[in-house]
């Protein structure tokens, strides 16, 4: 959905008439320690109207000058301002640019030129910030418009935070009440035949939080190294458990010499 954000803000920047408008990102600061998870929308020069190349990419936050000082500012007391690159630092942008974003190469060696400098206007949300790129100044009215997207998308964004918090706490108490299943029937077995049934138990777990396939298998393997065999104690497929257990020799040429070895 952070790509439909881009894309309408794109949308509605055009709208406004904003000159030589190359697209708006949505870009997060916070998810990653080391790359700024980027979404983008923008139309290059020169393609038809209905022609947008959108996508996330992943920027190192070391990668170049332009994404240090985004950074930087994000960091610092303004929740708006604009970044104007050229020379040396526009074009390090575009190499790097260039190598993550494959369609922007493809359609700059059709361009016949590069702007000499570009105009990226920032409005900070908590997380990272809503940017629109353009080859001339940002007009007021855009960023306006940009200020306030930001504001309604900083509520949006919280939510979600919270909601994704609220979804990691949930799964953390289906595995931890998984694990307790577990543990009890661990605790209650009094004979190694057990085994079996334990195996069901954990399958049938690792099935209720969408580990194990509805098809998949489960068991224990216990090796017996004077003697050279592996017992297995498995379901079958689908999590059924087994009557009894199974013992393989551990010789060359066996199916079980391989595990024996790992």
């Amino acid at each position: 959905e952070l790509l439909d954000v881009a894309h309408v803000l794109r949308e509605q920047m055009g709208v406004l008439g904003q000159p030589q408008l190359h697209g708006c990102v949505v870009e997060l600061y916070d998810t990653n320690p080391d790359y700024v998870e980027s979404w983008h929308a923008f139309r290059p020069e020169g393609s038809k109207e209905d022609k947008l190349i959108e996508g996330k990419v992943y920027f190192a936050k070391d990668s170049c000058a332009v994404i240090r000082e985004m950074i930087e500012k994000y960091r610092g007391p303004e929740n708006e301002y604009t970044i104007q690159i050229s020379g040396d630092k526009l074009n390090e942008w575009h190499r790097v640019l260039a190598a993550i974003v494959p369609e922007v190469k493809a359609h700059w060696t059709s361009m016949e030129y590069m702007p000499a400098t570009m105009y990226f206007h920032c409005a900070d949300f908590s997380g990272g910030t809503l940017l629109t790129a353009s080859a001339d100044p940002i007009a007021n009215e855009v960023k306006g418009l940009q200020a306030r997207a930001a504001k309604v998308f900083d509520l949006a964004y919280r939510r979600f935070l919270d909601l994704k918090k609220a979804e990691a706490q949930a799964r953390e108490a289906q595995i931890e009440a998984a694990l307790e299943r577990v543990r009890s029937r661990t605790m209650a077995m009094h004979k190694s035949e057990e085994l079996l049934e334990i195996a069901n138990t954990v399958y049938l777990q690792l099935k209720g939080l969408h580990i194990a396939s509805a098809n998949g298998i489960f068991g224990f393997g216990i090796i017996d190294d004077h003697a050279e065999t592996m017992t297995l104690w498995e379901t079958t497929f689908g999590g059924n458990a087994l009557t009894e257990s199974m013992t393989f020799p551990l010789n060359a040429g066996s199916g079980s010499t391989e595990m024996f070895q790992k």
